[in-house]
């Protein structure tokens, strides 16, 4: 059975969130409590059911057994789920190729036991990854913003001229939105003020979505359609600081700097200071990279040397390397899920074509543990912390 693995990242494919951050957006990556440990972690997969590929969302315990499962009975991808206090928010789409028709429906499940709180279905919605926000649930459709209360009834239904339904970053003030028409597909990216809701600024972005969108203090930072790294003031969308040299991608951030590949010669991994723009270091590395993530105060890069595959754990002051250790080459990994202590990854063999959920000591990339996924499909996992941390 063939297993791809869809790694969904901040509007690289259908969302804009790609930081592991709190559910309510905004802060780096950091330790929460020394004394936390998983309750569970959240796979979306498709499995091939009397001959169709139907969708589940199943909750595994850290040695991979079940705790439950459950089908969105839909063709229609692997959906990326949302997580706050206790409640799993799934999104699912289902479509009937030989009416040419479908719907679409936002679950909420609870954690525990996978028991169905409420859902909504809508015939002409393409919900995101909902994100929350004291307690009130906001997603994006085609067209316009929805906003649910905790019982799942609809506040509002805000019309936004052309709205895609990409998962917005917020810091609880802002969401920030992304539109494209359909015909031109040039992209524009709102701010929405959560109080007033009201559009406050929106930026021309150019013909492609942006990726890797983070808010920190009063910076939206973000790689644009053209692969340039910008931070925007987020109270009046005003240029703070744009890098247009290079092409850049995949990124991270800490209190201080943000941390990002290129895709230009020289090639090499970047850290540039969040107020000023200014480059920190650069960090060479040749030919491949795949991921980044941050963990107590160090920055760790996969990525390939000729034929060879390492991690690299690099000081985020100078920018030196401090370590390197051999991965497999005969496997595709996931984007890194980093929590308290750990780093998960969701694993495909190239050889055995066989998914696996991997776990690591996330500062010395010790491997832990390790359990098989059975699916022809998953998508990227979300790890739920005993605390109600979600990453």
């Amino acid at each position: 059975m063939r297993t791809s693995i869809i790694a969904f990242l901040i509007l690289a494919v259908a969302t804009l969130g790609c930081k592991k951050q709190n559910e309510n957006g905004g802060s780096p990556q950091s330790p929460i409590s020394k004394r936390d440990t998983v309750l569970g972690i959240l796979l979306s997969t498709r499995e091939v059911v009397a001959g169709q590929l139907t969708t589940y969302l199943t909750f595994y315990d850290t040695t991979g057994a079940v705790k439950w499962k459950r089908t969105g009975n839909d063709n229609g991808g692997t959906p990326y789920p949302a997580y706050h206090n206790g409640k799993v928010y799934f999104p699912v789409s289902t479509y009937f190729p030989a009416t040419q028709s479908g719907y679409f429906t936002l679950y909420n499940l609870g954690i525990n036991n996978g028991a169905e709180q409420w859902k909504y279905r809508d015939a002409n919605a393409s919900f995101a990854t909902p994100v929350v926000v004291n307690d009130t649930l906001y997603v994006a459709n085609y067209q316009s913003l929805y906003a649910f209360g905790p019982g799942g009834n609809v506040i509002y239904n805000r019309p936004i001229s052309n709205l895609q339904p990409l998962t917005p970053a917020t810091d609880g003030k802002y969401l920030f939105l992304v539109s494209a028409p359909i015909m031109t597909a040039f992209y524009s990216m709102h701010a929405f003020d959560i109080k007033t809701r009201s559009i406050v600024w929106t930026v021309q972005l150019g013909y492609n979505p942006p990726q890797s969108l983070f808010v920190w203090n009063d910076v939206v930072c973000f790689v644009d359609g053209s692969l340039r790294l910008q931070a925007l003031n987020k109270n009046t969308g005003a240029v703070k600081w744009s890098k247009t040299n290079q092409q850049y991608g995949t990124n991270v951030f800490d209190d201080k700097n943000v941390y990002t590949f290129n895709h230009q010669s020289p090639d090499g991994v970047y850290a540039f200071d969040m107020n000023s723009g200014t480059q920190v270091w650069k960090y060479p590395y040749p030919i491949q990279k795949d991921h980044l993530y941050l963990f107590n105060k160090k920055l760790y890069v996969m990525g390939w040397s000729g034929n060879k595959r390492y991690m690299n754990c690099v000081n985020t002051t100078t920018g030196d390397t401090l370590w390197r250790k051999p991965v497999d080459i005969n496997a595709s990994f996931s984007a890194p899920v980093v929590t308290d202590r750990d780093v998960i990854y969701l694993k495909s063999g190239m050889n055995d074509n066989i998914a696996r959920i991997l776990r690591f000591d996330a500062e010395t990339f010790a491997a832990k543990d390790s359990f098989v996924v059975q699916a022809a499909e998953a998508g990227h996992p979300k790890v739920i912390m005993r605390s109600g941390a979600a990453y």
